[in-house]
């Protein structure tokens, strides 16, 4: 009923039939037994072993399709993923630790993983093949995690090499297969211009037969010479072949569909990245993440090309980036014949991307850089409540006992926490989360911790748990942090992800004013019986930013102000951050984001109830201000950003309902608001008038406040 339905809509819909998570046995014997060929056109096959050849995967499903004489049916391999597993990557010497760069080692291998699935994919025939996934996905229970690139979007080796790899098949047709040993090389045929290229991996590729002319990059875009390539079992791809050793390999059953994809005759070499002007090596298999600290300022220069390599002109540039980056100017500039895209770096963010994307005559191409916090550049602050070290409360399920907490002398620090424990059942849900209650207020101003722990032997990746006030659940995975050095873990708040299980949700934004408890611990179900574990909390540190010496940057565009101030690099100089702050609806009484003497100032709004007009103003003097944008935001639109960067010393975000207002209706409500100020100048500030003639200030409360902008437009 199902296919039938499908196809009374549109007969040319192709129905794909289920699949199995292995290969598919007595269950599809007694599916296809039963008549099902007539209603479905794809076989969909699944696999997610990281050994497997998929060649023999494909012909031994291949037998039990002969037997229903449903052989001839094209097939699809709809998932296929590399899961990046704690127990797989840890080191040889502490069994329950990362080894040295292992997550960094994990994520390359992902990358050679996923070029070897889908081109061993289509050499096995089938005609669609599909990496699962795309975002990153935590399993617990696997101990790892998948996808091509991070929860925040920023690219993951795997995510350049299948850009690559898509344009460097795009338009081909698979022809044939050479099997070296452990090795492969699969051939294409071009079908537009009748050239040969080809990917192999495993080493012992027939270089003698590919031609004085084969080009060869790595599956990140670097240049190789035949000595250098010969020595490599990574995968490598192979351009400009001659068309003999693609006839010497052994022929494959072909795709019914040539692979798709777009060939750009326009073509993106990097030529620099500079950070805070000091030139970093751009290569996207050297770690992918490049640190940056805070207020640091970010460039990118790309050289456009055309087919071959010639420079292209008119050429129009993009600058794009990710949270936690803001873009300088939307276009990037061009210097001599280069694309030039320049970023501010904030410190909201531990994880982003930059982006430059070159178009012209409908042709494209774009590279994307991942940037990390260094962590170095906040300011670190013992966790204490009410000025005394932490007392831990033990916490664990009832499938855990016992659970005994050891304090470890460490002075003149806090003591260290030495937690253990014992499994009752095996197979059964066990967790251990020993807790830290404090007053809410005492993580005011903070934006993320470190943690030093010693996870000797635990049966899953620690887990921070941060609890509000208003019952809401947060969750930070040493996974997701960054590794700083062998069991020191930093993260920021904003990482933080909500559990399923979390008694309420808000408005998906963790408040750290409002957390009282957290929490270090593990959860797993597999475990056995009898089993002990053991971890040691050493440290936990409070993280601000720094917004008083920030880190020096490339200064942009000083702004005129005749305010007395010294004139440095570009460094965050003042921030606030108000949550759930209520928006009056009388027009005379709108609330005011002002900055003052900053270069770059950036409000990050969420509407978390009602709505809010805003109006975007700058002036030379807070008398004779004027508007340059107006919009209205309801509570239906996510978290977003407004930036202005114009060379006027005040600016202004002011909130509320205006005379004349855009809105389409609705109430008033309450708004959380972040604000940034970046500056050349020491003495950039930030404040927010409520319109009742109280001011928020970062570090404190004012009965009356300075002079805002005024005009008549509101």
């Amino acid at each position: 009923a199902f296919s039938d339905g499908i196809k009374s809509v549109d007969p040319g819909i192709r129905v794909l039939i289920g699949s199995s998570a292995r290969e598919p046995g007595v269950f599809f014997d007694e599916t296809y037994y039963n008549g099902t060929a007539d209603f479905f056109d794809l076989h969909n096959h699944h696999n997610h072993s990281k050994t497997a050849d998929l060649g023999v995967f494909a012909a031994s499903i291949k037998t039990q399709e002969h037997n229903f004489n449903i052989h001839e049916k094209a097939s699809w391999l709809t998932e296929r993923g590399y899961v990046m597993e704690w127990d797989e990557w840890k080191s040889p010497a502490a069994p329950t630790t990362w080894y040295a760069n292992g997550w960094q080692d994990a994520e390359l291998e992902q990358a050679r993983f996923l070029v070897r699935t889908y081109v061993s994919g289509f050499a096995a025939g089938y005609d669609r093949v599909f990496f699962f996934g795309w975002c990153e996905l935590f399993e617990a229970a696997a101990r790892g995690t998948w996808g091509i690139v991070h929860d925040d979007l920023s690219p993951r080796p795997a995510y350049v090499a299948l850009a690559l790899l898509t344009r460097h098949l795009a338009g081909a047709a698979v022809r044939s297969i050479e099997q070296h040993g452990e090795g492969r090389t699969v051939y294409f045929k071009k079908n537009n211009d009748n050239k040969w290229v080809a990917v192999t991996w495993g080493g012992g590729a027939a270089w003698n037969r590919l031609g004085t002319g084969v080009e060869i990059r790595d599956i990140f875009g670097k240049t190789l010479s035949i000595p250098e390539a010969s020595g490599m079992t990574a995968p490598l791809l192979l351009s400009e072949i001659d068309a003999s050793a693609a006839n010497a390999g052994v022929p494959v059953g072909l795709p019914s569909e040539t692979l798709r994809g777009r060939e750009s005759s326009l073509r993106l070499a990097v030529t620099s990245l500079r950070i805070d002007g000091e030139e970093h090596v751009f290569s996207p298999s050297n770690g992918v993440d490049v640190p940056i600290g805070e207020g640091s300022t970010v460039e990118i220069v790309a050289r456009p090309y055309t087919t071959g390599n010639t420079l292209a002109t008119g050429v129009l540039g993009e600058c794009a980036a990710g949270s936690g980056l803001v873009a300088q100017r939307p276009s990037a500039q061009i210097v001599n014949g280069e694309l030039v895209c320049s970023f501010t770096a904030q410190p909201l963010r531990d994880r982003s991307y930059i982006m430059l994307r070159a178009t012209k005559n409908g042709h494209s191409d774009v590279v994307r850089v991942a940037l990390k916090a260094d962590s170095a550049t906040l300011v670190a602050s013992p966790f204490l409540v009410n000025g005394q070290c932490p007392t831990w409360v033990p916490y664990k399920g009832s499938n855990v006992d016992p659970l005994v907490i050891t304090e470890i002398s460490a002075a003149p620090s806090c003591p260290w926490i030495k937690v253990e424990s014992t499994i009752l059942n095996g197979n059964q849900d066990s967790w251990v989360f020993p807790y830290v209650d404090f007053p809410t207020g005492t993580l005011a101003g903070k934006i993320g911790l470190r943690i030093q722990v010693e996870d000797a032997a635990v049966p899953a990746p620690l887990m921070i748990q941060l609890h509000e006030s208003n019952g809401e659940a947060w969750l930070l995975s040493t996974t997701q942090l960054l590794k700083e050095s062998e069991g020191v873990y930093s993260g920021l708040f904003s990482r933080a992800t909500q559990p399923n299980w979390t008694p309420t949700r808000g408005n998906g934004v963790l408040n750290p004013e409002e957390v009282y408890k957290i929490m270090v611990g593990w959860s797993y179900t597999t475990s056995q019986a009898g089993a002990q574990h053991v971890y040691t909390i050493e440290e936990i540190e409070l993280l601000s930013p720094n917004p008083v010496t920030g880190t020096p940057g490339t200064p942009s565009t000083p702004g005129t102000s005749g305010a007395p101030g010294a004139s440095t690099g570009m460094a965050l100089r003042d921030a606030i951050y108000l949550y759930r702050q209520p928006i009056s609806g009388i027009a005379t009484q709108a609330s005011t984001l002002a900055a003052y003497n900053c270069d770059v100032f950036q409000m990050l709004l969420d509407v978390e109830s009602g709505y809010t007009d805003v109006a975007l103003l700058e002036s030379e003097v807070a008398s004779n201000a004027k508007v340059v944008y107006r919009d209205s935001i309801h509570a239906t639109a996510p978290m977003f950003s407004y930036t202005l960067y114009a060379p006027m010393p005040v600016k202004t975000f002011t909130l509320g309902r205006f005379r004349g207002s855009v809105s389409t209706g609705g109430d008033i409500g309450t708004v959380t608001v972040f604000g940034y100020c970046f500056s050349t100048r020491a003495d950039g500030k930030v404040l927010f008038h409520d319109g009742t003639g109280v001011c928020h200030l970062p570090s404190a409360r004012a009965v009356s406040c300075p002079k805002v902008p005024e005009d008549d437009q509101w």
